[in-house]
């Protein structure tokens, strides 16, 4: 008989409990309906950031209530789908604003690309070509079509500098690149030589040439040897346009990857509302 009240009260305490659980998941649940409904008003007023902050507290606060959190889940993909075509418009805009920037600078330039080689063409200007300046000491600029930019130093002399570095002065101030990629052709007489830095390399070199563009520039190479030249006008001016140039191609660049990100994102989105 004691055993069957001992059981008798095992099950009453479970019902108990049962019941009271069973209170507090309604209440629960009657809570987040209150706080969804508010969010969806948040929407139809499109107080976005306010429905944000409302769904983000239904999955923080009741985890446990997943139907709730699917709807919760549901209005934020229509905000993000809200956001991305709004983002949409925008680059789009902005890519035909830059792609008509563009295409007016380009026509100072000339456009090289080898396609079995190179996955993006260079911007050369076109008083910086090799054939325009091929028996002569100078620093050809040209930017690609992410907008990163590049400079070939060429020496072209009756003896070798194997120039490692490159150096510029103006104005009692230097800057000195890092060591870029060397290369070299020899006949009987002369000696050509290139060394390409890229962005990393030239270490800031382009934008002290542009900043210094209106004076007297010094260029040194560094090598087994030195040699000393001085900047042309016209290349300082190549220098100028082709970092304006590199400007709008970076930002094109940047724009159509940020469509591509968007569009892929807003299908995602699309897919998940079906």
């Amino acid at each position: 008989m004691t055993i069957m009240k001992v059981l008798i009260n095992k099950l009453l305490q479970i019902i108990f409990l049962i019941l009271f659980l069973t209170s507090c998941g309604n209440k629960e649940e009657k809570k987040a309906k209150e706080i969804l409904s508010q969010a969806k008003q948040k929407f139809e007023l499109m107080e976005y950031n306010s429905t944000k902050i409302l769904l983000d507290s239904i999955h923080q606060t009741f985890p446990r209530i997943i139907s709730i959190r699917r709807q919760a889940d549901t209005l934020l993909w229509q905000i993000q789908k809200y956001e991305f075509s709004r983002n949409l418009l925008y680059v789009d805009t902005m890519i035909v604003d830059k792609e008509e920037e563009l295409k007016s600078m380009v026509k100072e330039f000339d456009f090289q690309k080898d396609s079995a080689y190179q996955d993006f063409g260079n911007y050369v200007h076109k008083t910086m070509t090799i054939s325009r300046n091929a028996e002569r000491c100078f620093l050809q600029p040209y930017a690609n079509e992410k907008g990163e930019f590049f400079v070939l130093s060429q020496f072209f002399g009756n003896f070798s500098v194997t120039q490692k570095k490159i150096q510029v002065l103006a104005n009692d101030l230097f800057v000195e690149s890092n060591e870029g990629v060397f290369n070299a052709f020899y006949n009987e007489n002369d000696v050509c030589e290139s060394l390409i830095l890229d962005e990393e390399a030239l270490n800031d070199l382009h934008n002290f040439i542009v900043d210094n563009a209106q004076g007297r520039i010094k260029v040194r190479l560094l090598g087994n040897r030195s040699y000393i030249y001085y900047l042309e006008n016209l290349d300082k001016d190549a220098f100028v346009k082709t970092q304006s140039l590199s400007v709008v191609l970076a930002d094109l660049y940047r724009l159509r990857k940020e469509k591509e990100t968007a569009t892929l994102k807003l299908e995602k989105l699309n897919k998940k509302l079906q």
